[in-house]
């Protein structure tokens, strides 16, 4: 849509600056789309245009221009701000990657650390089972206590 914008006032621009001769391109098809619905057109000479007319119409082709120019402006304030917005978003992605990674090493540990204790724990229950084992073998089954 700006593209648009941008395009007709340039050509409106163009067009306001241009020689009366070189602004008076005729387009048939145009023409014969007008004469199709009924209408004709046919450029007054600038002697018979009224100033005050010419005037309001450069005004307003001046206004467009500038919020064209001001569009652009914002336009490409946006996209920095985008690119900006990508970049930041692609670090976040990355410390979130890391976090993940550091997670998922922290996760590792952490179930090989209960892994070994679980190993130690099965580890005591039998050397604890066969102390008891021994103890009531060798002595009163009341002397034989395992802590817990």
């Amino acid at each position: 849509m700006k593209l648009i914008l941008s395009l007709a006032c340039c050509a409106a621009l163009a067009l306001s600056t241009l020689p009366a001769a070189a602004q008076t391109v005729p387009d048939p098809e145009a023409d014969a789309r007008m004469q199709a619905r009924g209408e004709a057109y046919s450029r007054a000479e600038d002697s018979e245009q009224d100033p005050a007319e010419l005037e309001r119409t450069r005004l307003l082709n001046a206004e467009i221009a500038a919020r064209n120019l001001a569009a652009e402006e914002r336009e490409a304030a946006d996209n920095a701000a985008y690119a900006a917005a990508l970049e930041a978003s692609a670090l976040a992605d990355e410390a979130y990657r890391r976090d993940v990674a550091a997670a998922e090493t922290a996760r590792a540990n952490h179930q090989a650390a209960v892994s070994a204790a679980d190993a130690a724990r099965m580890a005591w229950e039998a050397d604890s089972a066969a102390w008891l084992a021994d103890c009531r073998a060798r002595h009163n089954a009341s002397v034989c206590v395992v802590p817990d």
